[in-house]
């Protein structure tokens, strides 16, 4: 089934607006990270109840226990860094524990252009 005129230019603004986010974060000390293999419910706990979510592509396909692994880890550093002023590592840069975090920041940033 197609899509109408207005549901394209409805999902183009809405991507336009995703990509003015995520430059605003960038260019105003940000980071974005991208994971391959993840899609938006691999970022909570939705991934958890039902292998039926990979299936209609609600979920990447990463398994749950590695998603969760690299979520809870990278959200530790960041409230490490942030809130304790200690570690951080994760957020430097890419990291041979978890190939599949993609630094994106400088896709977005003032130098992107």
């Amino acid at each position: 089934m197609g899509a109408t005129r207005e549901e394209i230019d409805k999902e183009t603004k809405d991507d336009e607006n995703q990509i003015e986010h995520f430059k605003n974060a960038a260019n105003h000390g940000g980071q974005v990270l991208y994971v391959e293999g993840m899609q938006h419910y691999n970022f909570a706990d939705a991934q958890f109840l039902s292998p039926i979510l990979r299936l209609i592509g609600m979920t990447g396909n990463m398994s749950t226990a590695r998603a969760a692994s690299i979520v809870n880890h990278y959200t530790l550093d960041f409230f490490d860094k942030y809130l304790k002023n200690k570690n951080g590592s994760l957020l430097e840069g890419p990291n041979n524990e978890y190939p599949e975090v993609k630094m994106g920041t400088f896709l977005f940033g003032e130098d992107s252009k």
